[in-house]
């Protein structure tokens, strides 16, 4: 699985044993930890031994919020791209997403309303006149706000979740609409309300070292997640003897290819020799089929004859 995703051979081992134990503390098989977190280490640029440090940060979030892992690394696939775009660091990214799986939201739907608010903030320039009129709602000069999504992504969506509890309830929605959308306004709306889990999440990405080997030794030390451990070590041997395997075996058929299509060709080019062909196999077949009994039936009746003469 490393090697299909690209990752370098001298960090093969240690990618291997971080995924294996990152299987264990979030409940993921080996092979989907490992597809999520080379993708989203490469959207990110994240060197291939740092993602242990994003494990450590998922594991922490989903241990201290309503989030487990699995749900926070599916939002930050959907939402790692754009995230980056806006200068979103992969840990703040992952904790957006897991206020705002904590609130409530599945992770496709929360990746959404994120992903809208995203695009929206980083082309202010080219604002529709209803988002224009949602920025003015909000409070929020223009000029301004677009510097600071210029340079502090996470400090620019703080500042609109600022803006929206500075508005009374009633008016919410309709502020949050003209400048995000409809589909959106609910959810961004619910990071306004719950702001304490917004902050409670980009708080708890501060300190996470070891996190994840902590939760793996509490949960590796039971019978049946050493025997998930040991799997996920063979699936992972399995995979890389898979990846020295398949060049070698791809030479041995693209041998054969030239062989297999000479045979094509001559059969369709003789389809009445071959069919006299089958038809003698067929008939010398059956001779050795028919000598076998005949043998089989003289070797019986000898049998019988000398059982008689044993009887006399």
């Amino acid at each position: 699985v490393a090697g299909q995703l690209g990752i370098a051979e001298k960090d093969i081992v240690g990618f291997t044993e971080t995924i294996a134990k990152m299987g264990v503390a979030f409940d993921m098989s080996s092979a989907d930890a490992a597809d999520s977190m080379a993708k989203i280490a490469n959207v990110f640029a994240l060197p291939i031994e740092n993602v242990g440090e994003l494990g450590d940060t998922i594991n922490t979030l989903s241990n201290s919020m309503a989030s487990t892992a699995p749900n926070i690394i599916d939002f930050m696939k959907r939402s790692a791209a754009l995230a980056k775009t806006f200068k979103l660091s992969a840990d703040d990214t992952a904790a957006f997403g897991s206020a705002l799986i904590a609130l409530g939201w599945q992770p496709e739907t929360a990746s959404t309303a994120f992903n809208s608010m995203l695009m929206t903030l980083s082309d202010l320039d080219g604002l529709s006149k209803s988002g224009i009129i949602g920025l003015q709602q909000l409070g929020l000069d223009t000029a301004e706000f677009a510097e600071i999504t210029r340079t502090d992504g996470k400090g620019a969506i703080l500042e609109v979740i600022d803006a929206v509890n500075m508005l009374d309830e009633s008016s919410r929605i309709a502020a949050l609409s003209n400048l995000f959308g409809k589909e959106a306004a609910a959810k961004i709306a619910s990071m306004a309300t719950g702001l304490d889990t917004v902050n409670g999440a980009l708080a708890a990405t501060t300190d996470t070292a070891g996190s994840m080997q902590k939760e793996f030794e509490a949960i590796s030390g039971t019978t049946a997640n050493k025997i998930e451990l040991f799997k996920n070590n063979i699936d992972g041997v399995t995979a890389s003897i898979g990846d020295a395997f398949i060049p070698a075996l791809n030479d041995i058929l693209s041998t054969m290819v030239p062989i297999v299509t000479a045979i094509g060709v001559w059969t369709a080019a003789n389809p009445e020799l071959l069919k006299q062909i089958i038809s003698v196999t067929a008939v010398i077949l059956s001779s050795i089929v028919g000598l076998k009994l005949f043998a089989d039936g003289i070797m019986a009746v000898k049998s019988t004859i000398e059982g008689l003469k044993v009887g006399f």
